[in-house]
């Protein structure tokens, strides 16, 4: 069993966010086109938007050689490089703004792309964009179905949580962690499962799922296998799960 060697809180280090590198080519774009390279910035960027009233969008991926070509397309199309204070002339006038953000997702090998615009005033996209999107209806949430995420209210403040899709394959895994016939490869399982789970970008929506999920690891634990495989669970305490912070744009 785990046990404390002192009552004192330990300092934890700050952990660094984890991040995709980038081709050289994206990495020459100025900096309105480069794709970010990490996820979680990508996100809680997308979050502020939402929550400061960007709540109609539109969104897909791309492969990296052409994703230079589609954001001067947006721009040109939707001016999306203007500055700040050109966005509050713009919208003095009833005239709406569109901003663009995009991420480099290494492993798949493509660039994630969002185009936001304001909920208040008219904006060419509007009409231009058949697949537009309100954020703040049930049907037009702002969902990342490759990473199992999806933009929602709760508590009263915009936040990430798991899909029911995603949830249900974290589900799904614990079930075959904890039904495993060799108890070697059991314990194998639920410490990749604990040790995924401390990795989920800390959102507070996504933070809350991860820690049900912990729960739900153990209920099927003890549910499935006998009270003497609770020695094969990782030792506590479980690796902690973070916050996600204010991240520099790379």
């Amino acid at each position: 069993m785990y046990q404390e060697t002192s009552t004192a809180r330990r300092p934890r280090k700050p952990r660094a966010p984890r991040t995709s590198p980038r081709p050289a080519a994206l990495g020459r774009l100025p900096e309105w086109a480069r794709p970010l390279t990490s996820r979680t910035a990508w996100m809680k960027r997308i979050q502020d938007r939402v929550r400061v009233g960007y709540v109609r969008w539109v969104g897909g991926e791309i492969e990296p050689d052409r994703w230079p070509a589609l954001a001067l397309k947006l721009d040109g199309l939707y001016h999306t490089r203007r500055t700040t204070k050109q966005r509050h002339r713009a919208r003095a006038k009833g005239i709406g703004s569109a901003m663009l953000i995009a991420y480099y997702d290494a492993r798949a090998q493509m660039v994630r792309w969002i185009l936001q615009v304001s909920g208040v005033g008219i904006h060419p996209a509007l009409s231009m964009e058949a697949n537009m999107r309100d954020a703040t209806t049930r049907e037009g949430r702002v969902v990342l179905p490759a990473m199992g995420y999806e933009l929602v209210r709760l508590d009263g403040k915009w936040t990430w949580r798991m899909t029911e899709l995603h949830r249900g394959a974290w589900h799904s895994r614990m079930r075959r962690a904890a039904s495993h016939p060799d108890p070697d490869s059991a314990g194998m399982l639920a410490r990749q499962i604990v040790w995924s789970l401390s990795r989920v970008p800390g959102f507070s929506g996504i933070r809350r799922d991860a820690f049900a999920l912990r729960g739900r690891l153990l209920r099927e634990w003890r549910r499935l296998r006998a009270k003497a495989d609770m020695r094969l669970l990782p030792l506590r305490p479980w690796p902690r799960i973070g916050y996600a912070r204010r991240i520099k744009s790379t």
